[in-house]
C-alpha cells in the first residue's frame, strides 16, 4: 500500500517534471525567437537610417552637381553667349570656319567651345544617371537642344575632318533626350528655326 502510494507519487512528480521541462522549453524558444525579432528588427531599422541618410547625401550631392553644371547658362553672360550663337550666320562649312573658326576669329571660337563642351557634361551627367531629363529641363537645359540644332551640321563634318565620331556625343544624346522629353508634355512642339528674332503670326 505504501509503496504503491510512493509509485503513484512518483509518477506525478515525474509528470510533472515533464510538463515543466515542456513549459521552460517552450518559454525559451519564445523568448529566443522574440530576441530574434527584435534585434532583426533593430537592425532593418539602423539599416533604413543609412539609407535615408545615404539618398539625402546623393540628392545634396545630385542638386550641388546640377546647379554648378547649370550656372554656367542660367547667368547674364551664359544667356548672352547663348543668344550670340544663336545668331551665327554661314553659308557652307567653309564659310563657317571663315567666319567663327579658330584660324580668323580665336574669340567667337573660344566661346563656342565653351558652350559646346559645357553642354556636352551636362549630356554626361544625363547619360550616367546623376542627375535627370527633368531635372535639367527645370534649370534651363532646353536651351542645349536649340544650339545642337543649330549647329549639329557644323559637330558632324567637325566629326569627319578632325575630332572622329564620338566628339560631343553626350551633347548629342542630350540634345534627343530632351526632344522627346519636350514632346511627352507637348507632342505638337517642333524646334523653331530662329529663336533670337520675334515670329510674327505664326
Amino acid at each position: 500500500m505504501v509503496e504503491q502510494e510512493l509509485l503513484s507519487t512518483l509518477q506525478v512528480i515525474v509528470y510533472v517534471m515533464q510538463i515543466v521541462g515542456v513549459v521552460g522549453t517552450l518559454t525559451a524558444a519564445f523568448i529566443a525567437v522574440r530576441t530574434y525579432m527584435n534585434t532583426n528588427k533593430r537592425a532593418e531599422e539602423a539599416k533604413r537610417k543609412e539609407q535615408e541618410t545615404r539618398d539625402r547625401e546623393l540628392e545634396t550631392r545630385r542638386i550641388g552637381i546640377l546647379q554648378s553644371l547649370m550656372s554656367t547658362t542660367n547667368d547674364k553672360d551664359g544667356n548672352k553667349r547663348w543668344i550670340e550663337q544663336l545668331r551665327y550666320e554661314w553659308k557652307d562649312y567653309a564659310d563657317f570656319e571663315k567666319k567663327y573658326g579658330t584660324e580668323n576669329n580665336i574669340e567667337e571660337a573660344s566661346k563656342r567651345f565653351a558652350t559646346w563642351n559645357h553642354w556636352n557634361s551636362v549630356g554626361s551627367m544625363l547619360r550616367k544617371g546623376i542627375v535627370s531629363i527633368e531635372d535639367i529641363y527645370d534649370t534651363g537645359g532646353s536651351g542645349g537642344i536649340y544650339l545642337w540644332e543649330k549647329f549639329k551640321m557644323i559637330v558632324e563634318e567637325n566629326r569627319r575632318r578632325y575630332t572622329g565620331k564620338f566628339y560631343l556625343k553626350d551633347w548629342e544624346y542630350l540634345a534627343g533626350e530632351m526632344s522627346k522629353y519636350m514632346k511627352t508634355m507637348d507632342p505638337s512642339y517642333t524646334i523653331p528655326q530662329t529663336l533670337d528674332k520675334y515670329v510674327l503670326n505664326k
